[in-house]
């Protein structure tokens, strides 16, 4: 199975792997002692899911959040949940850990930073994910550009951001005001890629984009995995 090759890939100190697990919304993120799924959606092959220490839930729309399988994978793994209060009384009794804006989750070698997320839905949350080594992933989920993202780059400086959603110009926007080094996101098609590029590359030219199929593997400081 495709995502075998991630859970076996060696992640050294001062580094951190992700790939995709579904089309765009389902992320894994590993650092040397912490696997997190975030949104996984998609996915019916529990078996491919080795070890997880945590599930991580942005918002409910259905295209991010399925309550089976969320339910399965925390039963099959002893992964913790890691979400919003809406989702957490909707888990089947399953324990989760409920987490609102400014929270902090410390994870082994990881710290989740819950942070506000411009989205429809009942008290959506993006994540600021930190490791000890000194590396901030910024995933804002479905969230609209705001205003105080800004705010984001003050207390975080990310060198690495997770697009998600479907607009290059809205990436472009948000790759603006943080200023990562890097924005992550899905491979579409020949014809979408380039204006994720070349949209992030107007906003500032020094912000590199990085587009990865699905169990494609990108692990940071950037290289070929």
């Amino acid at each position: 199975m495709p995502i075998k090759k991630a859970f076996g890939k060696e992640i050294k100190t001062g580094s951190v792997l992700m790939t995709w697990i579904n089309s765009y919304s389902g992320l894994m993120i590993r650092s040397p002692q912490t696997t997190l799924i975030i949104d996984p959606m998609g996915i019916h092959n529990l078996n491919q899911y080795e070890h997880v220490d945590a599930i991580v839930i942005t918002h409910e729309h259905s295209d991010h959040f399925d309550p089976g399988f969320v339910c399965s994978l925390q039963e099959k793994t002893g992964a913790q949940i890691l979400t919003t209060p809406y989702i957490s009384q909707r888990l089947n009794g399953n324990e989760s850990h409920s987490l609102l804006i400014g929270d902090s989750f410390p994870l082994n070698d990881l710290i989740l930073h819950a942070e506000y997320c411009d989205h429809p839905g009942n008290q959506p949350l993006s994540f600021v994910i930190s490791t000890e080594d000194g590396i901030n992933i910024y995933h804002p989920s479905d969230s609209d550009p705001f205003a105080s993202m800004t705010e984001i780059r003050k207390k975080y400086s990310p060198q690495i951001l997770i697009y998600v959603s479907v607009s290059p110009k809205k990436a472009a926007q948000i790759a603006g005001m943080v200023k990562p080094e890097v924005v992550i996101t899905y491979y579409t098609d020949k014809f979408t890629n380039p204006r994720y590029i070349n949209e992030i590359a107007k906003e500032d030219p020094e912000i590199k984009t990085k587009l990865i199929r699905r169990f494609e593997i990108y692990q940071y400081p950037d290289q070929d995995a």
